[in-house]
Protein backbone atom coordinates (compact mmCIF):
# COMPACT_ATOMS: atom_id res chain seq x y z
CA UNK A 1 0.00 0.00 0.00
CA UNK A 2 1.37 3.37 -0.97
CA UNK A 3 2.02 6.08 1.63
CA UNK A 4 -0.73 8.21 0.10
CA UNK A 5 -3.27 5.35 0.34
CA UNK A 6 -2.20 4.60 3.92
CA UNK A 7 -2.64 8.27 4.84
CA UNK A 8 -6.11 8.37 3.25
CA UNK A 9 -7.10 5.20 5.11
CA UNK A 10 -5.90 6.61 8.45
CA UNK A 11 -7.74 9.91 7.88
CA UNK A 12 -10.94 8.03 6.98
CA UNK A 13 -10.56 5.75 10.01
CA UNK A 14 -10.00 8.63 12.42
CA UNK A 15 -12.88 10.68 11.02
CA UNK A 16 -15.17 7.65 11.20
CA UNK A 17 -14.19 7.00 14.80
CA UNK A 18 -14.74 10.64 15.68
CA UNK A 19 -18.10 10.96 13.92
CA UNK A 20 -19.58 7.57 14.72
CA UNK A 21 -17.85 6.64 17.95
CA UNK A 22 -19.62 6.49 21.27
CA UNK A 23 -20.50 9.95 22.49
CA UNK A 24 -18.95 10.92 25.79
CA UNK A 25 -20.70 13.17 28.25
CA UNK A 26 -19.18 15.24 31.00
CA UNK A 27 -22.42 15.16 33.02
CA UNK A 28 -24.22 12.15 34.42
CA UNK A 29 -27.42 11.77 36.43
CA UNK A 30 -26.35 9.28 39.06
CA UNK A 31 -29.44 9.03 41.23
CA UNK A 32 -33.01 10.31 41.36
CA UNK A 33 -35.04 10.60 44.54
CA UNK A 34 -38.62 11.75 44.86
CA UNK A 35 -40.31 12.44 48.15
CA UNK A 36 -43.75 13.55 49.16
CA UNK A 37 -43.84 16.10 51.98
CA UNK A 38 -46.69 18.13 53.49
CA UNK A 39 -47.75 20.57 50.76
CA UNK A 40 -45.06 19.66 48.20
CA UNK A 41 -43.18 17.01 46.27
CA UNK A 42 -39.38 17.21 46.16
CA UNK A 43 -37.35 15.75 43.31
CA UNK A 44 -33.58 15.47 43.80
CA UNK A 45 -31.17 14.58 40.99
CA UNK A 46 -27.63 13.62 42.04
CA UNK A 47 -25.27 15.03 39.41
CA UNK A 48 -21.69 14.06 38.61
CA UNK A 49 -20.79 17.77 38.55
CA UNK A 50 -22.29 21.24 38.87
CA UNK A 51 -24.51 21.99 35.90
CA UNK A 52 -26.69 24.60 34.28
CA UNK A 53 -30.38 23.71 34.12
CA UNK A 54 -33.68 25.07 32.90
CA UNK A 55 -37.04 23.98 34.32
CA UNK A 56 -40.49 24.77 32.99
CA UNK A 57 -44.02 23.39 32.65
CA UNK A 58 -45.84 22.15 29.56
CA UNK A 59 -49.55 21.51 29.04
CA UNK A 60 -51.77 18.94 27.36
CA UNK A 61 -50.87 16.74 29.10
CA UNK A 62 -49.46 18.26 32.28
CA UNK A 63 -45.64 17.98 32.28
CA UNK A 64 -42.64 19.24 34.24
CA UNK A 65 -39.54 19.57 32.04
CA UNK A 66 -35.86 19.74 32.98
CA UNK A 67 -33.31 20.70 30.32
CA UNK A 68 -29.63 20.03 31.06
CA UNK A 69 -26.43 19.82 29.06
CA UNK A 70 -26.05 16.39 27.44
CA UNK A 71 -25.91 13.72 30.12
CA UNK A 72 -25.65 9.99 30.72
CA UNK A 73 -28.42 8.43 32.79
CA UNK A 74 -27.09 6.21 35.60
CA UNK A 75 -30.08 6.62 37.92
CA UNK A 76 -31.82 3.43 36.82
CA UNK A 77 -35.51 3.12 36.04
CA UNK A 78 -37.94 5.62 37.50
CA UNK A 79 -39.63 4.45 40.69
CA UNK A 80 -42.64 6.67 41.30
CA UNK A 81 -43.79 7.73 44.74
CA UNK A 82 -47.44 7.48 45.74
CA UNK A 83 -49.03 10.93 45.92
CA UNK A 84 -46.10 12.66 44.19
CA UNK A 85 -48.15 13.73 41.19
CA UNK A 86 -45.59 12.18 38.81
CA UNK A 87 -47.00 9.35 36.65
CA UNK A 88 -43.99 8.67 34.45
CA UNK A 89 -40.54 9.96 33.57
CA UNK A 90 -38.58 9.83 30.34
CA UNK A 91 -35.33 11.38 29.15
CA UNK A 92 -33.19 11.74 26.06
CA UNK A 93 -31.32 14.10 23.78
CA UNK A 94 -33.21 17.20 22.67
CA UNK A 95 -30.79 19.08 20.41
CA UNK A 96 -27.06 19.39 20.02
CA UNK A 97 -25.64 19.85 23.52
CA UNK A 98 -28.98 19.67 25.37
CA UNK A 99 -30.83 16.71 26.88
CA UNK A 100 -34.29 16.69 28.43
CA UNK A 101 -36.08 14.99 31.31
CA UNK A 102 -39.87 15.02 31.05
CA UNK A 103 -42.13 14.12 33.97
CA UNK A 104 -45.74 13.36 33.14
CA UNK A 105 -47.93 14.80 35.89
CA UNK A 106 -51.31 13.44 36.90
CA UNK A 107 -52.65 16.89 37.86
CA UNK A 108 -51.72 20.56 37.48
CA UNK A 109 -48.64 21.47 39.54
CA UNK A 110 -46.66 24.63 40.22
CA UNK A 111 -42.91 24.86 40.74
CA UNK A 112 -42.12 26.33 44.15
CA UNK A 113 -38.32 26.10 44.06
CA UNK A 114 -35.55 24.99 41.73
CA UNK A 115 -31.93 25.21 42.81
CA UNK A 116 -28.54 23.54 42.73
CA UNK A 117 -26.95 22.34 45.97
CA UNK A 118 -23.15 22.23 45.65
CA UNK A 119 -21.30 19.10 46.64
CA UNK A 120 -20.08 18.87 50.20
CA UNK A 121 -20.23 16.74 53.34
CA UNK A 122 -19.96 13.60 51.22
CA UNK A 123 -22.90 14.59 49.00
CA UNK A 124 -22.62 15.18 45.24
CA UNK A 125 -23.90 18.23 43.39
CA UNK A 126 -27.70 18.03 43.44
CA UNK A 127 -30.49 19.62 41.47
CA UNK A 128 -33.54 20.10 43.72
CA UNK A 129 -37.02 20.82 42.41
CA UNK A 130 -39.99 21.43 44.70
CA UNK A 131 -43.46 21.42 43.18
CA UNK A 132 -46.97 21.31 44.57
CA UNK A 133 -50.55 20.71 43.45
CA UNK A 134 -52.10 23.70 41.75
CA UNK A 135 -55.22 24.53 39.80
CA UNK A 136 -55.67 24.90 36.05
CA UNK A 137 -55.66 28.72 36.12
CA UNK A 138 -52.37 28.96 38.02
CA UNK A 139 -50.82 26.11 36.02
CA UNK A 140 -51.60 27.89 32.75
CA UNK A 141 -50.28 31.19 34.13
CA UNK A 142 -47.05 29.39 35.15
CA UNK A 143 -46.50 28.08 31.61
CA UNK A 144 -44.77 31.35 30.74
CA UNK A 145 -42.19 30.92 33.54
CA UNK A 146 -38.89 29.06 33.51
CA UNK A 147 -36.38 28.54 36.29
CA UNK A 148 -32.61 28.25 36.27
CA UNK A 149 -29.83 28.86 33.75
CA UNK A 150 -29.02 27.05 30.53
CA UNK A 151 -26.51 27.85 27.79
CA UNK A 152 -25.57 31.13 29.42
CA UNK A 153 -29.14 32.45 29.37
CA UNK A 154 -30.34 33.87 32.67
CA UNK A 155 -33.97 33.11 33.34
CA UNK A 156 -36.23 33.54 36.36
CA UNK A 157 -35.26 31.54 39.43
CA UNK A 158 -37.86 31.13 42.12
CA UNK A 159 -37.24 29.80 45.61
CA UNK A 160 -39.64 29.49 48.51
Amino acid sequence: MSAKRLFQFLVFFLLSAFCFGEQSFALSIDQLRIGVHPGKTRLVLDLSEKSDFKIFLMAEPYRLVVDLPDFQWHAGPFQGARGSGVRALRYGPLQNGVSRIVMDLDKPMSVGAAFLLPKGSGQPDRLVIDFAPSNDARFHADLAKSYGFLAGERVEQLEI
